[in-house]
Order: C-alpha cells, then structure tokens, then sequence
C-alpha cells in the first residue's frame, strides 16, 4: 500500500529497571543501481540505502545511538506516571527504502512482592506510538495519554512488535512514544525491597530498498511483498468464521488461529495495473511435513474484495486428509481465481478495515505439533488477459512465480510438569501455558530437537537428594527462551577442605549436548550453602551459546567441566548478564599433565559480575591448559578475570581484542608468580 501515513509503526526501547537506552543499525548501506542516459551513452550510478533515527533534546536533533537518556534516569516509576520521547527516522540516502522498527522483550528480571507472588514488570508498563508528532506537542502527561488512548491501536503492553514503513530520499517520519505506569496498577507490583523487578527491550531499525526504482520490466525485481502479521489480535483474526470439510452447507465454526500471514504489497494499484504481472493469478500454496487427518488442522483464506458474495462467511477453509508435503493451492481448490491486481487493489489495511488477502491456519489439539507449515505466495501466468465481460481469465499456462515464503512450526502446548516431560522427550516447539513445579529431573534426549519456549513462564524445582541433581539435563539440542528456569539443591556436596573436594554438583542445567540460550531467559541456581551448585555446568563435548537474557547463581554461573583431550567443551558467549562467585570457572577436572582437555571460551559481549575476588577464574587439578583457548572480544567485567589458576604447566592461549575490565587481568606462572595480560584500549 501507499498510504504511509496510516501505517502503525511501532518502536523498539530498551528498558533496564526503567532506564530506556536506545541502540540501532546506523548507516547500513545496500548497493542497487539506477540507470540514465547522457550524452548517447549509459551512465550507471550506484544509490546507496542509509537511515538516520534520532530523538529530541533541549538542544535539538541528536543521534540516539549510545544515549542513555531518553527518559529521566532519576524518574521514580509508580502507577501514574509516564514519559513521553520523540523520535525521527530520516532517509539520508539517495534511494527509497522501507524501514522496521520491532520491540522485543529479551531481559526481564522477575521481582516479588511483600507476599511473596511473582512480579512481571513488563505486565504493568504499557506503550503507546503517535504519527506525525512534532516534538514538545505535549504539554502535559495527561494530552499525552488521552492522544495515545484516542489513538486506533491504543495502549498496549510491551510485547514483540514490528511492522514496516516506507520513506523516499530526504523523507523523515517523527513519533511520539510515551511509556507511562497505569493508575490502576496497585500493590500486585509493589516489590518487597530485595527482589526487584526490571525489563530488558531491544531497539533496532533495519532498513532495505524500497520498490521506487524501476528496472526494464517493472518494478517487482527487488519487492518483498510477502509478510507474516506480528499479531493477530491486532489484526482482528484472534477467531474467525470458516467452513469445514469445503462443505459449502456446513454451519460456521469458530477456529483459532496459530499462525497468519498477509500480503503487504509495496505497488499501489495504479502501478500495478501497469505490471506485467497484473492478471496473473495469485495463491497460497501450503504444504505441512507430515500427515494431518480430517478435522486435526484448519488451512483458511481470505480475501476482502468478494468472499463474503462467494461463500456464507468470509474465509475460505480446507481440512481433510493431508500427506506429508502435499502441496495445496487454498483459493483454486475452492474453484475461484484472484488476479495480482485485485490483491494489490484489496491490500492489508487495519487503519480502514480492510483485512486484504490472508492465509490462516489452526491447529486442532496439539495434531500438528512439532510439524513445519511451509506457505508460499504464487502468481500464476494466465494465457489471455480478460476483456471488458469475461472477468478475470482463468487459463493458466502452468508457469508461476514465488514472490513469498514462510515457515512455521507449531508449539505443543503443556500445561503440566508431566506433559512437559513427554513433550521435552518428543522434541519439537514446546511452549508453557503457566509455571511449572517439577519434582524429579527433565531430559532433552541425545539426537533431540528442542525449542523451549517458556512463554513468560517458570520452570521451578527443588531437589532433596543427597547426590547429584539437575532441573534439566540435555542430552540433545535444546534452545530456551522467553521465561525462566530455578532450582534449589537442599543438601549440596560441600567438601571443598584441604583433603578433598565435592563428589557431585547439584545444578540448574546440565549440559552434554548443543543448549542455546535466548534473549529474555534466566537460568538461576538458588542454592546458598556452598558447594558445587552451578546455573549451568557445561560438560566435555558440549556447545552452550548465551545470546542474552541472565545466568545467576550463588555459587558458579558457569562451570565448563572437562577432563577429555578430545571432547570439546566450547562456550560462546554474545550477550546478557552472567553473575555468581564467579561468573565462569574454566574446570579442568583430571590430574595429568599429560592429558590437555579440550576447551574453547569465546565472549563477544556481556555484563560479568562477581561476588567475590574473581569473575572469571580458571583452575587444574594436574590436566595441561595447552588446549585451553580463549578469546575475549567485548564485554564487561567487574572483577579480576584470571587463568592459570592449580596446574603451573602449560598455559592456555587467551587473546584479548576488546572488552572493559574494572580489575586485574593476567594469569598466575609456574613460580606461583603472577603476569598482566595487556587490555585493550
């Protein structure tokens, strides 16, 4: 579509126990060409992309990238108040583009209130965007809440949010965000002075070009006209009306919608009317990676130009039995054609309600869990173009086009500890509908897929056992996100004398396989009377990435534990907050220097913290450190990050490009001596 100024474009913030701190993708460039003709020859000159996002001051326009006050730092957040930025997204290029900018939530640190219920603070704070905003609109915070409530979307709560706006060369759009505490919030996130709540979002603008420039057919070389709805609720498609079985008699039934996707075309009609593509026909075609019954699933479409005259309702449903990666064209299986300039004309609008041209699809208790729903967008070619009666031409010559392609996997849902167990064992997308106390150990299978989402939700268990234990022990690939996982050992292994050392951990995460961790993720160990209780113990032959979110324990972070010279134990570390007496402990295990274990440490950024001397530590009860690698490229380091530690052999190989550190680093000698490893500047 081009109405721009209708779109709802929503911003990405960063909060950090309500400070906003906003970060972006700044002078990204994509080379395109443009072509011109001077002189009888061909000139070609490159456009290059390039988007500016400011915010305003006392001062004027400035570069968000690196500020940290957006909103008052100092600002004591309660029910009422708010806060109002305003923001300017500029084309400082020489071609068209179209921008997103998404807020994800990807840190939020739980609190507690005086009575001892979980505190969420993201589920009290509540966004609005304004368009076309001039800065200092706003007199007051109450102009500012009566326009956002005004507004069509109105207040949201922070949640996962994009959408996409255009702008040609030289074009700005300026917005209004503001961020207020709701007057209705009481004492439910009130916190009781230790466990303070805080919310970690994300801000990013990525942009790409924009379809202005022609080529010599038309535009549509460089279009990506095919987009998955950010949220059905918004949208409108939270139930819809559809048909089952194709019966065309049958009553409407209410069906839920796991997934939508719209087509969000960058031609106006008017351009499109002179595509070569205009009377080529379009259509979702789905296939889904395994065989679906009669009645498991729900595929439905919709088209607003003239399903409500074709059939009683205005979605289009198939379900039946479907094999395995059959492929399904939605609108010619109900005997009907779409014509490109038709859904380009009817284009997604919720500004105006119109809905456009959407897929849906709904799953029937759990039948398509863990299976891929592949959707694809085709334009058919059609042998004639119609004339001013025949209506759209409905001979095809069996050449298409694919302008679109999405994926996705479908949850199961698990409501129980047990179901959680069964669904972990399975593998696939397991999601948590509320927080889950477990008694005995979860497994991910060896040669198990796993993605965790835990949906906001809590995993909690405390272990009484006097021996080892873990919450969860993955054997398999497992990847967290979206939640947090606890665990508290009663009776911790602590023989750390002089004559000995623990027998067992007691952990949070035993790791012997592939476990990434996501932005939004805690994985705490709250065990508090010493021994060997780590968050997450990394064994030989395992990969742990954390990408963000927060690794918390009172004893070890984590543990990379490894006494094989042939199993790597690798840790990369992108991002997040890792915190305990020590934030990693590098942990050879055996006692010959013969034996070098394999360990490979990578941190590209972070926050690490310490409650003791050391933040990062290494230690050898006799293996070698020749295998032992690190490289520290970023981060943040609070305390003495140190190596070398027991064995006095062979030293690991660190290499050290970047990263702040606020105490010593360097690495103790075989004279028990003690050498600076030079920092970056």
């Amino acid at each position: 579509m081009s109405n721009k100024k209708s779109t709802k474009r929503s911003l990405i913030f960063s909060v950090v126990a309500l400070l906003l701190c906003m970060t972006m993708f700044v002078g990204t460039t994509f080379a395109w060409f443009t072509d011109s003709v001077t002189s009888g020859k061909n000139q070609i000159v490159a456009g290059n992309l390039d988007v500016a996002f400011e915010y305003y001051t006392e001062n004027g326009w400035e570069d968000v990238e690196g500020k940290t006050d957006l909103v008052d730092p100092e600002a004591l957040w309660e029910p009422g108040h708010a806060e109002v930025v305003y923001l300017k997204v500029t084309n400082a290029g020489t071609l068209a583009l179209k921008y997103q900018l998404a807020l994800t939530i990807f840190n939020q640190v739980q609190g507690m209130t005086k009575d001892g219920k979980v505190i969420k603070l993201a589920e009290h704070l509540r966004y609005g965007v304004l368009n076309d905003v001039e800065p200092e609109a706003f007199e007051t915070r109450e102009e500012a809440l009566e326009a956002v409530e005004k507004d069509l979307l109105g207040a949201r709560k922070l949640a996962d949010h994009s959408e996409v706006a255009s702008l040609l060369a030289g074009e700005s759009d300026t917005f209004a965000l503001v961020i207020w505490m709701p007057t209705t919030v009481g004492n439910e996130a009130n916190h009781n002075g230790v466990h303070v709540p805080s919310v970690e979002l994300g801000v990013s603008v990525v942009a790409t070009q924009f379809t202005h420039e022609e080529d010599g057919f038309d535009r549509y070389f460089d279009r990506d006209a095919f987009k998955p709805i950010a949220n059905l609720e918004d949208a409108g498609l939270d139930k819809v009306n559809a048909l089952v079985n194709m019966d065309l008699n049958a009553a409407a039934a209410e069906i839920g919608l796991d997934v939508a996707y719209a087509f969000l075309p960058t031609e106006t009609y008017e351009e499109t009317m002179k595509s070569a593509y205009k009377d080529w026909h379009a259509d979702f075609v789905i296939t889904v990676d395994k065989d679906v019954k009669a009645d498991e699933a729900y595929l439905a479409g919709y088209y607003s130009a003239w399903c409500d005259e074709l059939i009683d309702g205005s979605w289009m449903a198939l379900s039946g039995d479907l094999a395995a990666n059959e492929p399904i064209r939605l609108v010619q299986g109900l005997g009907a054609s779409v014509s490109y300039w038709e859904i380009c004309q009817y284009a997604m609008d919720p500004a105006n309600n119109i809905m456009g041209f959407l897929c849906g699809a709904g799953d029937v208790d759990d039948a398509l869990a863990g299976a891929t729903l592949t959707v694809e967008l085709r334009l058919y070619e059609v042998t004639k173009h119609p004339d001013a009666t025949s209506g759209t031409a409905n001979d095809e010559t069996g050449k298409y086009i694919t302008i679109g392609t999405h994926t996705h996997t479908f949850s199961k849902t698990v409501d129980t500890a047990e179901e959680l167990k069964a669904a972990l064992t399975n593998g696939g997308k397991v999601e948590l509908t509320e927080d889950m106390v477990v008694n005995s150990s979860l497994t991910v299978p060896a040669n198990t897929e796993v993605y965790l989402d835990l949906n906001g939700h809590t995993i909690s268990g405390a272990f009484n056992n006097s021996g080892s234990s873990a919450l969860l022990a993955n054997k398999g690939t497992l990847t967290i996100a979206n939640g947090a996982m606890v665990s508290l050992a009663e009776y911790p292994d602590v023989d750390w004398g002089t004559e000995g050392f623990p027998t067992y951990a007691t952990n949070t995460i035993s790791n012997s396989g592939t476990l990434i961790i996501e932005k939004g993720t805690i994985i705490e160990n709250q065990t508090n009377v010493g021994g060997a209780s780590y968050a997450i113990d990394n064994y030989a032959g395992a990969s742990l990435t954390i990408n963000g979110g927060t690794i918390l324990a009172k004893d070890v972070a984590i543990r990379m534990n490894s006494a094989s010279a042939t199993a790597e134990n690798k840790v990369v570390i992108n991002d997040g907050i890792i915190s305990g007496k020590r934030a990693i402990w590098i942990h050879l295990a055996g006692s010959k220097d013969t034996v070098a274990p394999k360990m490979t440490l990578v941190i590209n950024g972070g926050d690490f913290n310490s409650t003791s001397d050391w933040t990062i530590y290494s230690y050898s009860y006799g293996n070698s450190f020749a295998n032992t690698n690190v490289e520290i490229k970023g981060g943040d380091f609070e305390k003495i990050v140190a190596f070398g530690g027991g064995y006095k052999g062979d030293q690991e190989t660190v290499t050290v490009t970047g990263g702040v550190f606020h105490s010593d680093l360097g690495r103790y000698l075989a004279n028990d001596g003690w050498v600076d490893i030079e920092k970056p500047l």
